[in-house]
């Protein structure tokens, strides 16, 4: 933990994230720094720095809203400052309680299509 500061009218923990020495070497981010709101334990904005500690990438989140007794943010910007571009990302939908099995959290799920595609189904059958 960095400091204790505000961001957005929010009292937040300022939480610096260094990668070990094996994930360094598979990413540009040198190093990352979260402003957690202590309230609502949300990342409310992230700051992504390269080798040369330039801030190379700008996540913010906005609409935090309270889902099912959990904390979201509902609006997610992400600003490349390298290519002076954005993306934004709109969660129109949310489900939580939903049982989620361990082994669909692996590589597996990326790499084989017709596992991942038979657990999503079973997951959208959950909220139908």
């Amino acid at each position: 933990m960095l400091e204790e500061s505000s961001e957005s009218g929010r009292e937040v923990w300022k939480i610096e994230a260094i990668p070990n020495e094996e994930r360094a070497r598979k990413t540009r981010y040198a190093r990352s720094v979260h402003y957690v709101d202590k309230e609502r334990f949300v990342v409310l904005r992230s700051e992504m720095y390269d080798r040369r500690d330039r801030e190379i990438k700008r996540l913010m989140a906005s609409r935090v809203e309270q889902v099912d007794g959990i904390w979201v943010a509902r609006s997610l910007t992400m600003l490349n400052l390298v290519s002076n571009r954005l993306s934004n990302m709109a969660i129109l939908e949310i489900n939580t309680g939903l049982d989620v099995r361990e082994n669909f959290l692996t590589p597996r799920t990326l790499t084989d299509v017709a596992f991942r595609e038979a657990e999503l189904q079973r997951l959208r059958a959950l909220i139908d």
